[in-house]
């Protein structure tokens, strides 16, 4: 949508935005099927649990050396971001099941 609004759009970034759009558009409607199906609460709690896995892709590919696209982060700092990924989750799920 920035694309209208850029002084500088050339054929080519539109070109550019294609795939990136399409797979967008497809996410969406997989993930509003997911809501339908399972309800929109525990569709939270599923999709809560990607802050974990970013947090430990993110954790290996600093580890494997390509830390232009992530830092190396202490075991500490890991820790933290995985409790803190759990409790996001954790409290998702409470929520959910209180009722």
């Amino acid at each position: 949508m920035f694309l209208f609004f850029t002084q500088n759009t050339s054929k080519e970034a539109w070109l550019d935005s294609i795939p990136f759009a399409f797979f967008w558009f497809i996410a969406m409607i997989f993930l509003f099927s997911c809501f339908a199906v399972i309800g929109v609460v525990f569709g939270n709690i599923i999709q809560s649990t990607r802050g974990i896995i970013s947090i430990v892709l993110g954790y290996v590919i600093a580890n494997f050396g390509f830390e232009l696209l992530e830092t190396k982060i202490t075991k500490k700092v890991f820790i933290q971001r995985i409790l803190a990924a759990l409790l996001m989750t954790a409290s998702i799920a409470l929520f959910y099941y209180s009722k």
